[in-house]
């Protein structure tokens, strides 16, 4: 079997085992729970290429998998975020309550695509016909009306980390509000509705919502307060580079 770039080559995030690939697709999920206004998002607490690991898992982490401990979030509304971010990037991804003597709270996820152990593949099998991947075979809420169960990781890349923009005239149309004959603004915006769903019209007019909706994504981003000289509304290289551009 062929796998997806990156998606064999063993790293650590956080100190767990997984892949190259699945590691970009969970940096990114936090990229986006976090310029999203949902704050921290959890820790792991689960890795995969852990045979025998954890014997609820059921063989589900002998290859890449993950599982993070969503009992720190304070709301059903960031757990649920959590799961869209992840379902967003390419995991097939479910909710577990906590089970006493069994498993806590956390949420399981597995890379579409990616080297999967047997017990994995059967689960992203049952994540396709929308149930809950558990022995019970009920329908989990939301997956096969999110529009997002067949998304693969590469197919976020390419709708959301791609794209290239003129640094220098895009600048100069921040500063004086108006737009120019290249489509940059109307990228920008459309990826500052995807970061920070800040709603924008995308007609290429770089006024005040848009320059908010660029503040409020360095903010986010950057942790860093609203008085912040960096918190400007202006685009810079790095800030560009942030939201998947190539710029020069």
């Amino acid at each position: 079997m062929s796998y997806p770039a990156g998606a064999t080559t063993r790293t650590l995030l956080d100190g767990y085992r997984t892949t190259v690939r699945t590691k970009a697709m969970v940096l990114e999920a936090r990229t986006l729970y976090r310029t999203r206004g949902f704050g921290t998002p959890p820790k792991i607490t689960q890795g995969g290429y852990n045979p025998g690991g954890v014997a609820a898992s059921a063989g589900t982490h002998d290859q890449d998998a993950m599982d993070d401990k969503i009992s720190v979030l304070t709301s059903s509304t960031k757990k649920k975020a959590w799961e869209r971010c992840n379902w967003e990037v390419g995991f097939a991804g479910w909710r577990r309550p906590y089970i006493a003597g069994l498993w806590g709270e956390h949420f399981h996820k597995l890379p579409k695509f990616g080297q999967l152990s047997t017990g994995a593949d059967r689960q992203i099998f049952q994540w396709f016909q929308g149930d809950d991947a558990l022995r019970s075979d009920r329908d989990y809420p939301g997956i096969l009306s999110s529009g997002l169960a067949s998304r693969s990781w590469e197919e976020y890349l390419d709708l959301y980390r791609s794209g290239h923009i003129d640094l220098a005239k895009t600048i100069a149309c921040f500063k004086a509000g108006v737009g120019n004959s290249t489509n940059d603004i109307q990228q920008i915006q459309k990826r500052l509705n995807h970061y920070v769903l800040a709603g924008l019209t995308v007609d290429g007019i770089p006024g005040a919502l848009t320059r908010a909706a660029y503040k409020l994504f360095q903010t986010r981003y950057y942790g860093i307060p609203s008085t912040d000289p960096d918190a400007n509304g202006i685009p810079g290289e790095d800030s560009l580079t942030k939201l998947g551009f190539t710029v020069t």
